[in-house]
């Protein structure tokens, strides 16, 4: 936005940038972490993680 305002002189602000992102549809991706972390062979093993983990925390 800093790029706009040197380059042509227009000021904007950031949500302004964010609404008309959303008007159009357009939504900010989550990283690939993120990403893999839905796959169902990586839930399955953080769930089994987790489980692991809680059955530890039990004894």
């Amino acid at each position: 936005m800093g790029e706009l305002a040197d380059h042509h002189g227009i000021a904007i602000h950031r949500v302004s940038v964010w609404r008309f992102s959303r008007s159009l549809g357009l939504t900010h991706e989550k990283g690939l972490q993120a990403l893999e972390q839905k796959r169902p062979e990586i839930r399955q093993a953080i769930s089994a993680s987790r489980d692991a983990n809680r059955s530890r925390a039990a004894r």
